[in-house]
């Protein structure tokens, strides 16, 4: 009722289930106000997304949207974290081509977090969705921190390429990349239930923490020590007109940005055409801009403009048909 009165009845919203929802989460339970996984399964039908599975009670499913891959799943601990939702995870990025992935989940792996939270989900998500190329966002501990581009979660590796060292501190914090292999955290968790203090990774001021366990891998804290507001992150997608190009930021409930960064997406190398990067390839009848030469005339309309669709086969709804009028005339002679 909240979304829809603020966001409208159409407005695209997932979700990936939380410590405080389970009791809520499946379908059929008794919450008098309703349940998590109804509420999205009717607002994934309203706007035309199909999950990979109509089955949410598992707490897993999978969307490609608007040329976004997204994986949710649950937040069961550990155990499940490694053996059930990290090869779930690989199923489904592994044969996927956007050039856009995001892996989304609850809890945290205590040195993915800067408060008092433990190990809750095991390593095995985080390099999954980091050596098959999605970003990574999650929540619970009460506060925003991002780390830089990591090319080892479980071992809180810097990628030095992306990051070169100054005096050993990772420098171009606010430049990341993903790609397979490579990839970085966040973890939103100021949505309006207590904000919590740096417990982890200290100081309170950039550079944070160098020491083991840490190894200045945050870019941004954002906590009760630095002052923290109620706020959200937001994550803008072909940026510039460039379809691997997104900008990231975070905006507290006083309208401040205390957080603002950009991210590269390097897809893994594909044989064959690839839609999306801007270059008429293969079958494609054209790729963005790249037209291959056609116009409207010259595929038979008398004007108009031509365009590209998502999907790199031609947009004619902007060219005029070509029409005459034939009239006839009789004649007599007298």
């Amino acid at each position: 009722t909240v979304v829809n009165s603020i966001l409208g009845p159409s407005f695209p919203y997932l979700a990936s289930v939380g410590n405080h929802d389970v009791g809520s989460w499946n379908e059929g339970c008794t919450d008098t106000d309703g349940c998590y996984a109804t509420f999205l399964k009717q607002r994934m039908t309203q706007i035309g997304i199909v999950p990979d599975d109509p089955n949410l009670n598992d707490q897993m499913y999978s969307v490609n949207f608007r040329g976004l891959k997204v994986v949710f799943v649950g937040q069961n601990g550990a155990s499940t974290g490694d053996n059930t939702y990290a090869p779930y995870i690989q199923n489904q990025l592994s044969n996927d081509n956007s050039i856009w992935k995001i892996c989304s989940w609850h809890k945290n792996q205590n040195r993915m977090q800067v408060g008092g939270k433990s190990d809750e989900m095991g390593w095995r998500v985080y390099e999954n969705c980091k050596d098959l190329g999605a970003l990574i966002v999650t929540g619970h501990e009460h506060s925003y921190h991002r780390t830089k581009t990591l090319t080892s979660m479980q071992n809180q590796q810097v990628d030095t390429s992306q990051h070169p060292l100054v005096n050993g501190i990772p420098t171009n914090p606010n430049n990341l990349v993903v790609s397979p292999g490579k990839s970085f955290v966040s973890v939103s968790g100021l949505g309006g239930n207590s904000i919590r203090n740096q417990t982890r990774c200290l100081p309170l001021t950039y550079p944070y923490g160098g020491g083991t366990g840490c190894n200045y891998i945050w870019d941004k804290i954002y906590t009760s020590g630095q002052s923290a507001q109620y706020g959200v992150m937001f994550i803008e997608f072909y940026v510039d007109g460039n379809p691997n190009k997104a900008r990231g930021y975070f905006k507290n409930t006083n309208g401040q940005i205390v957080d603002a960064f950009e991210i590269t997406s390097i897809p893994e190398p594909q044989t064959g055409p690839v839609c999306g990067n801007f270059i008429r390839e293969g079958n494609e009848q054209c790729d963005g801009p790249d037209l291959g030469g056609q116009t409207c005339q010259s595929l038979g309309y008398g004007g108009g403009t031509l365009s590209c669709t998502p999907s790199c086969t031609f947009d004619t709804s902007s060219c005029i048909t070509l029409s005459c009028e034939i009239t006839t005339a009789s004649w007599s002679t007298s």
